[in-house]
């Protein structure tokens, strides 16, 4: 059973054209592809804290895809972007990112992008592979309208990109010692937490 933990933004400053904002909308489409993936035979559990707190969860429950997301506020520009962090199995994250891709064309018909970082917290902290979603600009009018009409879809088809991702794994890889994509080693709770309580002094570093 794969453990998929999901972060939804926390940004309620960030508001939404449609009348929300960031966290609210992030939420709601958090707790629908849970639904999705707890349907689907998923183990998922929802941050309900910082990112901070979240990672330190998700690395204590040994989670094997840390997916978070939020909403971008880059001025008008529509589109949807997936980024992936550099210092983990990049082509793991990038395979994963793809699935999802290709399941958001289905149904979205606007830009959507995959970006390697270097500096996003969850992408440098989790211990899991990791997918930041911006999924649509909550400042353009016709990328959050029509996420506000589409959520639940939006949310399902996403969940099927995420699975889509596990299938691959259980199909091609035969070799758990050999072939399996290998994360960093999960830290101590102890040393998680220090880790965490350094970083957070901080955290605005990550995304500059």
């Amino acid at each position: 059973m794969p453990k998929i933990y999901l972060s939804p933004s926390m940004r309620r400053q960030n508001k939404c054209v449609c009348g929300d904002n960031e966290l609210l909308h992030s939420r709601e489409y958090v707790g629908y592809m849970a639904r999705f993936l707890e349907e689907s035979g998923a183990d998922v559990r929802i941050n309900s804290g910082s990112s901070c707190f979240g990672v330190r969860e998700s690395n204590i429950w040994k989670a094997d895809i840390y997916y978070s997301v939020r909403t971008s506020a880059s001025g008008a520009k529509s589109g949807s972007v997936l980024y992936i962090g550099k210092n983990k199995n990049l082509s793991e994250a990038y395979r994963c990112a793809a699935l999802i891709k290709k399941r958001r064309k289905d149904i979205y018909n606007g830009y959507v992008g995959i970006n390697v970082v270097k500096r996003f917290y969850e992408t440098v902290e989790a211990n899991s592979l990791c997918i930041c979603d911006e999924i649509i600009n909550h400042n353009n009018m016709k990328d959050a309208t029509f996420f506000h009409k589409n959520i639940k879809e939006m949310a399902q088809h996403t969940a099927h990109g995420l699975l889509d991702y596990f299938d691959y794994i259980e199909s091609h890889i035969k070799n758990d010692d050999h072939e399996k994509p290998v994360y960093k080693p999960l830290e101590s709770s102890e040393e998680s937490f220090k880790t965490c309580l350094n970083i957070c002094r901080n955290c605005k570093q990550y995304y500059k």
